[in-house]
């Protein structure tokens, strides 16, 4: 009886305050899970179609969680085609695999190595956040990377992983392609692969639309809405300038914020992060692409670059803001 007593006065005090149609939406999201692919975003070919000058050696911090140590035998390639110096950041949850990991890099030379304990809690996107979180201040650009296991699915998903990797990190030609683009314009914050194909259909909110809308009102003061875009770098693995999630990082979280892990599929907040990047880059001033190997993805959305000019205006005229520029109702 109290808890309908209680029930009742809250709908009452929304429909006062006008806020009733908001919280029935939420109430609906977090009950029914959202998928909205984009259908309208392109994508840019890398590498690009022309001869890109290497840039002069970038401030860059490389930040890997590997869970399973194993993995990095299959990284060390992909990061060797990193064509400048850069310092590597491995988060781990154990110190056995925090001294196997330093074993498989006795003979590294590409730059500093810095290897820090980490709780298994928050997935990849806790350890990447809050262990190096005196570390963006010092690099201009960082790259995201992890070892990727999708359990649940991995029969269909056995090869996210690689796509996403091959994608970032797959030549040194890619990687001189990601930095001229930064390079080309200075309001360019994050790039990302393109969704692996196997997993598009999915992209949406899932079932964490109303702990996100939460999440960004409270803390970050930014309002989204179900009827909006959105897009991310799904499998949460990206290059970007440090500046781009300054907001994020501002917000000082702690490992206790990160739900305890329970094999959750969706609804924790490294769930919510994952899918708040690209609101994230555009809050803090930036535009995001993303890019594609078209030996891996390639459709009608897929844009090839002859030159700079070409970059420039691509870059500027073909990405979607996905953060709304005013409140809305929810």
């Amino acid at each position: 009886m109290k808890q309908l007593y209680q029930y009742a006065v809250k709908l009452i005090w929304w429909t006062v305050t006008l806020q009733l149609a908001q919280r029935l939406r939420l109430w609906w999201a977090a009950r029914h899970a959202h998928f909205a692919p984009p259908t309208d975003s392109y994508h840019f070919a890398v590498p690009f179609n022309y001869a890109v000058t290497p840039p002069d050696a970038p401030g860059v911090a490389v930040m890997c969680h590997l869970f399973y140590p194993d993995m990095l035998s299959e990284f060390k390639p992909y990061l060797l085609n990193i064509p400048f110096a850069f310092d590597l950041f491995i988060t781990t949850d154990t110190e056995q695999k925090q001294q196997l990991i330093q074993q498989n890099l006795l003979d590294w030379h590409k730059g500093a190595i810095d290897i820090r304990l980490v709780p298994n809690r928050g997935r990849d996107i806790a350890p990447k956040l809050l262990a190096w979180h005196d570390v963006y201040p010092r690099y201009e650009f960082f790259l995201h990377i992890h070892s990727k296991k999708s359990p649940h699915a991995d029969s269909i998903l056995s090869g996210w992983r690689n796509y996403l990797l091959k994608t970032l990190l797959g030549s040194e030609a890619i990687v001189n392609s990601i930095f001229a683009a930064f390079n080309s314009d200075a309001q360019l914050g994050m790039i990302a692969p393109e969704h692996f194909a196997p997993v598009r259909s999915g992209i949406g909110w899932g079932t964490n639309f109303a702990a996100a809308e939460t999440f960004a009102r409270e803390k970050l003061t930014m309002h989204l809405s179900l009827e909006g875009k959105i897009d991310f770098p799904s499998g949460s693995m990206f290059w970007a300038r440090s500046a781009a999630i300054k907001p994020l990082l501002d917000l000082n979280l702690s490992i206790e914020d990160f739900q305890p892990e329970k094999k959750q599929m969706d609804g924790t907040l490294a769930h919510i992060i994952e899918r708040l990047y690209f609101f994230i880059c555009e809050q803090a001033g930036y535009r995001w692409i993303k890019i594609a190997n078209p030996a891996l993805h390639h459709n009608d959305k897929t844009l090839y670059i002859d030159n700079q000019e070409m970059l420039i205006e691509r870059i500027k005229h073909t990405q979607y803001a996905i953060l709304p520029s005013t409140d809305t109702d929810l």
